[in-house]
């Protein structure tokens, strides 16, 4: 099953994508597949703002382990193996 997380703070996710289940209750279905034995993969994409990077980050990346065994991570911007 693959869920997507945009970001770990509820309000970032209220002022980007209003319509979207709220981050707790994604957290939690995926946490209750996991106990159940279901392979869980959680897709970052894109990541919003969340806070200060260099202390959030941490604790994001701890969180999305927590509740997934695959994390893919996309940027919003598009990078060319060239450059």
């Amino acid at each position: 099953v693959s869920m997507p997380v945009e970001t770990h703070l509820q309000n970032a996710q209220y002022s980007y994508c209003p319509g979207l289940p709220r981050v707790a209750d994604r957290l939690h279905a995926m946490k209750t597949l996991k106990n159940f034995g279901v392979r869980v993969a959680c897709y970052v994409s894109s990541i919003l703002p969340y806070g200060d990077w260099k202390r959030e980050a941490r604790k994001f990346a701890a969180i999305l382990n927590e509740h997934a065994e695959y994390i893919v991570i996309y940027s919003l911007t598009h990078v060319d193996e060239r450059n």
